[in-house]
């Protein structure tokens, strides 16, 4: 059977939750929790087997053109490999788990689980302790390990300190490192806390996003001076000249701020710092500002003022050099127009960054409420619901257990597809269907990404359907 390589290979380790994923460009690529099962569990499970199942069926239809540079510079046949069986682990392993950064971007997708790790960082400890206690038993027979991507390297200390003590137990000549930081804090004295992995192939990408001191600091949310970072990019570039660094990529997100420099930005890049690499990723919706705002960032839709600006720039010839890699080609984006986002035309676009945000609220508001257990146990009592359940062990669904453990007597019934069979909190995660939801007197839903489908599917339901938030906002008022 034949499936595409990082979607056997990649896999990352992307929050405080011991989240686990399959490739970090898909869809819903979600395949379980270290906090409830171990890496080798969770690769085998029937979650990931969904997961891979397009893949292996070649329809990539969780895999978006504009987010997978395989499809969009159509190389995947040149990326699917040939395979007999799952392995028992993959062979490439990416800690992004702590989440913790230096920069506040605008571009930033992941701007939700630092503002989480900001407010609990210290709630988050005891997690930590029981990933890393599991990744402790893999990481020895990972060939290619790599961080960061959900944050900043040199700011995660947990991860530094695991680096710093890896040894695989493969040949040095069979091992891989992937590094990504911003390169802020990229000098000497972080290095030397992981000059270790200079003893195996390394490879390093640093994301710039301009190098006009103004730009680069509004694009990044802080105001380091450029100077430092060049000076860093310089360091990186004798590491890379003595051959300790193996392979050098400077990144980059392309947007209406800093399109203009492109040409003369992938030319120092190769030129001053020696790059082996200059990768242009344009921006995609998710970021820290709104919506309006994210429209207009986005010069690739042929509707933006400045489009035909844009191309002209892009025609550059600096831009068919062989270091320089465009991740979606010359490909444009949607066409949307301004007036359509104030139609709800565009909403999809959107429909995760204000799902995370919606996320993020509800956690807050759950983990500040006092004595929510208890409350919790007043309102079931109060509706005198007594069989009751949930619907989706995700982030929420998960804390919401967690807190509610004293009085977790109250639900009987655990469903969630993606992660049907296994268990959490000793209670068994099952399949929704008619017939197991029978005598059911509520079933609450935890999701806020599908709630309306899930909704819809219990059209049927005799009970009552409650949303998590709407709970958490009555138990509030008790």
């Amino acid at each position: 059977m034949k499936i595409c390589e990082r979607g056997l290979n990649f896999i990352q380790i992307i929050d405080a939750y011991g989240t686990v994923r399959i490739c970090g460009w898909m869809y819903n690529s979600n395949i379980g929790s270290l906090l409830d099962d171990e890496l080798y569990t969770i690769y085998h499970s029937s979650a990931a087997d969904k997961v891979r199942k397009p893949l292996l069926e070649q329809t990539y239809e969780n895999c978006p053109i504009g987010n997978c540079p395989y499809r969009a510079n159509e190389i995947i046949n040149e990326k699917t490999i040939e395979i007999e069986n799952i392995p028992n682990l993959p062979n490439s392993l990416y800690l992004a788990y702590e989440g913790r950064c230096n920069y506040n971007c605008t571009c930033c997708t992941s701007h939700t689980n630092m503002e989480m790790v900001k407010k609990y960082g210290k709630d988050f400890e005891n997690n930590y302790e029981i990933i890393e206690k599991k990744l402790l038993k893999v990481l020895p027979y990972i060939k290619i390990l790599g961080a960061h991507g959900r944050g900043e390297l040199f700011a995660s200390p947990r991860i530094l300190n695991l680096l710093s003590k890896w040894k695989p137990v493969a040949p040095i000549d069979e091992i891989e490192v992937r590094l990504e930081t911003n390169g802020s804090l990229f000098d000497k004295q972080h290095w030397k806390k992981i000059e270790n992995l200079g003893n195996y192939n390394l490879k390093v990408a640093i994301t710039v996003m301009s190098f006009s001191e103004p730009v680069y600091q509004y694009l990044s949310g802080v105001k380091y001076p450029i100077n430092k970072l060049i000076d860093n990019l310089h360091f990186v570039r004798t590491l890379r000249e003595q051959n300790i660094i193996n392979e050098f990529e400077i990144a980059t997100v392309l947007q209406e701020q800093n399109f203009r420099e492109m040409p003369m930005f992938a030319k120092r890049c190769i030129e001053e710092f020696k790059a082996d690499r200059v990768r242009i990723r344009p921006i995609v919706p998710g970021g820290r500002l709104n919506q309006y705002d994210q429209w207009f960032m986005n010069v690739r839709n042929p509707e933006h003022p400045y489009y035909y600006e844009y191309k002209r720039v892009m025609s550059d010839k600096i831009f068919q050099h062989p270091k320089v890699y465009l991740w979606v080609g010359d490909m444009d984006d949607e066409r949307i127009k301004l007036e359509e986002l104030v139609e709800g035309k565009v909403k999809r676009l959107y429909k995760d960054f204000n799902s995370e945000r919606k996320v993020t609220d509800i956690l807050f508001s759950m983990m500040t409420m006092e004595a929510f257990p208890q409350k919790f146990k007043k309102y079931m009592i109060n509706h005198k619901f007594k069989n009751s359940a949930i619907w989706g062990v995700g982030k929420i669904g998960k804390v919401f257990l967690n807190m509610i453990e004293l009085h977790s007597s109250y639900i009987q019934k655990v469903f969630d597809e993606k992660l049907c069979g296994s268990r959490y909190q000793g209670m068994l995660i099952e399949k929704i269907d008619s017939q197991i939801i029978e005598g059911l007197d509520v079933i609450i839903i935890t999701s806020v990404k599908y709630q309306e489908e899930m909704k819809a599917a219990l059209t049927s339901f005799s009970g009552q359907i409650v949303l998590l938030e709407e709970l958490i906002n009555d138990v509030n008022r008790l």
